[in-house]
């Protein structure tokens, strides 16, 4: 099924808001957005994870998670590890297209101790 144009230009744009908060640009946080969308993605994704459903998150919700990753990572109060593991994990946030890949992101940045959720 062919997706209308809307919605494949909604899914070309990051829906997160590019700022962070002051004085440290520290990211917002996932249960601070008003619309409820991101929560219900990121429980979702819990669910599944803890097999407390087989619904896995939907292409919406994936992109949404992703997204607000994104934002997460590239907030400017992160500073470089000696691995280079906050460069990897930036870059890695663009391939973020499934439960999958949600889990391996979020056990990358467990090794230099983020945790966005």
């Amino acid at each position: 099924m062919m997706k209308p144009r809307f919605w494949v230009d909604a899914m070309e744009k990051n829906p997160i808001p590019n700022f962070y908060k002051p004085p440290m640009g520290v990211p917002l946080y996932w249960r601070d957005e008003q619309s409820g969308q991101l929560e219900n993605a990121i429980f979702a994704y819990f669910e599944f994870v803890t097999k407390q459903t087989s619904q896995p998150p939907n292409e919406t919700q994936i992109f949404l998670i992703r997204y607000y990753f994104e934002h997460y990572i590239m907030a400017p109060c992160w500073q470089e590890d000696e691995n280079g593991t906050l460069l990897k994990l930036r870059a890695e946030t663009k391939n973020i297209n499934s439960v999958d890949a949600i889990s391996a992101w979020l056990t990358l940045a467990s090794e230099i101790a983020l945790d966005p959720l």
